[in-house]
This record gives structure tokens, C-alpha cells and sequence, in this order.
């Protein structure tokens, strides 16, 4: 006869060798959980193991890869390893311009947290590049050649705000 232990070890060795993509959604909310509750270390395996499955069923550039990436780049954030963070958050957006295009509300977001992330980590040219990309196709007043504008680009949020409504404005 089997014992309890035996048969938990059993259906955990199943599970961890399971690609199943059906495990990827209760991976996530599972690390989520883990995470909220500051068991990163536990998140942290969970969430690699949901971005094992996603590739594996899916490849890399599917929109279930860039929300486990996304999900990894928001734990290490908070794990203060604010270079993975950016290296995942990354990856998370280069899924979603190729499956939502540069305009649509997750690529926006995803770019705001990403420029955020940059500015964390004292990369302030990169997140006004990111900052300035949310910007894009956004109307801006013109000014006279010989008047300067003195300024500076406004934060990530702002920036996104004024993308989301600017939508329907400009030429």
C-alpha cells in the first residue's frame, strides 16, 4: 500500500513534469498569491515554471509568454532586482506590440512599467526614450523656432494618460 507522503510525492513529480498549457493560467495566479503573501522564493519557481510550459506550448512570442514575463518582471521588481525586472518587462513588450500593435491599451501600460523600471534603476535616457515612445502620434503644439521650450517630457503616467486620451485627436 502506498502512503499519503508517497502519493503527494507521486502527483507532485506528475505535475512538475506536466506541459500541459491548461497549468499556465493557475501558475500565474498561484505566484501571484505566493508573492502577495512575500514568498518570493516560491513565486519565483512557480512563475518560471508557468514560463517553461508557455514557451514550450506556445513559443516566445505568444500572449501568454509576455503575461508570465510581465508577472516575473513585477516579482522581481518587488525583490528589488530591478535589472531582471527590466529584462523581463522587455521581453513582455515586444510580445505585446507584435500581437496588439504600439497603440492598444496593454502595449501602453506595458511601456509605462517599463519606463518606470528604467528610471528606477537610474537609466534616465532610456526611460525618456520610453517615456517619449508613449508619446508618439500624440499632437503637440508647435512653438516658434526662435522661443525655446524649456521643460521636460511628463512622467510615464502622464504620458499614458495623454496617449489613451489623445487617441482621437490630431491630423
Amino acid at each position: 500500500t502506498r502512503t499519503y507522503t508517497s502519493a503527494a510525492v507521486e502527483l507532485r513529480e506528475r505535475a512538475e513534469s506536466a506541459m500541459s498549457h491548461r497549468l499556465i493560467e493557475p501558475l500565474r495566479v498561484l505566484a501571484l498569491s505566493l508573492g502577495n503573501l512575500d514568498d518570493y522564493a516560491s513565486a519565483q519557481s512557480v512563475s518560471e515554471r508557468a514560463l517553461q510550459i508557455a514557451t514550450a506550448n506556445y513559443g516566445e512570442n505568444h500572449r501568454e509568454v509576455g503575461r508570465v514575463h510581465s508577472n516575473l518582471s513585477s516579482l522581481n521588481y518587488r525583490q528589488g532586482d530591478i535589472h531582471r525586472a527590466i529584462e523581463h518587462e522587455k521581453r513582455a513588450l515586444r510580445v505585446e506590440q507584435l500581437k496588439y500593435g504600439d497603440d492598444s491599451w496593454d502595449t501602453i501600460v506595458t511601456r509605462y512599467t517599463l519606463a518606470l523600471y528604467l528610471g528606477s534603476a537610474g537609466r534616465i535616457r532610456e526611460a525618456l526614450a520610453a517615456t517619449a515612445e508613449l508619446l508618439a502620434g500624440v499632437p503637440l503644439a508647435e512653438f516658434p523656432a526662435d522661443k525655446p521650450v524649456v521643460g521636460e517630457l511628463p512622467p510615464p503616467t502622464g504620458a499614458a494618460i495623454v496617449k489613451e486620451l489623445a487617441a482621437g485627436f490630431g491630423p
